[in-house]
């Protein structure tokens, strides 16, 4: 597929001159956008969506001092 054949979509308010989304889904497209090719978005200097791009950073849970006190407890067993 050419970047005129996939389709892309632009909000209409917020970040309309940031972004352009790969789903229509994503929570950050909002109500109001519309539909537009790959190379129009391009063309206008939008970046994809980092959450539509799958590179949207998320926090992961720190389990360190969890896993610590399970070792801890087969070590030392039940305590008395």
């Amino acid at each position: 597929m050419t970047d005129s054949e996939v389709q892309v979509f632009i909000p209409t308010l917020g970040n309309k001159d940031r972004a352009y989304h790969t789903d229509e889904n994503c929570r950050y497209v909002g109500s109001r956008h519309y539909p537009a090719s790959l190379k129009d978005a391009k063309d206008r200097g939008l970046e994809e969506c980092q959450l539509c791009a799958d590179e949207f950073p998320t926090a992961r849970p720190d389990f360190s001092v969890y896993e610590a006190a399970v070792e801890a407890g087969k070590e030392g067993g039940s305590p008395e």
